[in-house]
């Protein structure tokens, strides 16, 4: 698991897009590494559960997917 942020990963991200990946594949990769990575899991799981924070996981990991393959049509 490795922590990305979002302002973070902005010039990573932007350096893909200049080299040709998809904006979809972009938005997965801001949204989905932000949304699922330790430091917002670990407060998830400490104030709702262990299961709930996979279950939050789990649905920013397919909305993500879903809104990514979206965009690149």
């Amino acid at each position: 698991i490795v922590y990305t942020d979002s302002l973070g990963s902005l010039p990573f991200v932007h350096a893909l897009l200049e080299k040709g990946m998809g904006p979809g594949n972009a938005m997965i990769l801001l949204v989905a590494g932000v949304g699922s990575n330790v430091s917002t899991l670990g407060p998830v799981a400490r104030a709702m559960g262990r299961r709930s924070a996979m279950l939050y996981a789990l649905g920013v990991l397919v909305i993500t997917g879903i809104l990514g393959l979206a965009l690149n049509r």
